[in-house]
């Protein structure tokens, strides 16, 4: 995922501000992973309605952060939202707190909890907002929350025979079946798909 982010980032055209937008729903010890899922893409969604955030951003990339915590399944998205060369930080900060006030609007709406201290918009330079995002694909040791598990830590697990492990790694695949781990949208998707095609002809 790292490299397929990469890849469209080095495609797109010139890019200017750049945010990651981080956005969760509220999770208990007993909510089943698909429900919690659900909801998270249910406001998702409604952000994304009527092609509202592509017209109000250059491009983006999401990727969908699951790990489980003392206190269940915690489903989370990682957007990068990038902005032409010609918009101001400024205009772009306020994009930001737009979008973040959609998503809890959106909550209120369809009577999901979203706890606002949850999502959070903030610039980043492109190179470390990469590697932020697809951080938890890549983490196979312990995570800076102590009893947070990600999927390749419990495939570790799983592997010496982890039975509890293999029964979360279940969950997660059953709960992923026709979900998008990660999505391009805007500048960034159409980059993409233009290099390839120059790559195959």
């Amino acid at each position: 995922m790292r490299a397929r982010l990469a890849e469209a980032l080095r495609a797109a055209p010139e890019i200017g501000p750049a945010l990651v937008w981080t956005a969760t729903v509220s999770h208990t010890p007993d909510r089943a992973l698909g429900d919690v899922w659900a909801a998270l893409d249910a406001l998702l969604g409604a952000v994304a309605h009527r092609q509202w955030l592509t017209r109000n951003v250059g491009g983006y990339a999401r990727l969908i952060e699951i790990e489980h915590t003392a206190e269940g399944w915690h489903v989370h998205a990682h957007t990068l939202l990038v902005f032409g060369n010609d918009v101001p930080r400024s205009e772009a900060a306020r994009t930001g707190e737009r979008i973040v006030a959609r998503y809890l609007d959106a909550a209120d709406r369809l009577g999901i909890a979203a706890d606002a201290s949850g999502q959070d918009v903030r610039p980043f330079g492109l190179s470390a907002a990469v590697g932020y995002v697809t951080k938890s694909h890549m983490t196979t040791g312990p995570t800076s929350t102590p009893g947070t598990l990600t999927p390749a830590m419990l495939l570790q697990r799983a592997a010496r025979g982890d039975a509890t492990a293999d029964a979360m790694l279940a969950e997660i695949d059953r709960a992923s079946r026709g979900r998008k781990l990660f999505a391009l949208g805007g500048m960034l998707r159409g980059a993409r798909h233009e290099l390839r095609a120059t790559l195959e002809t």
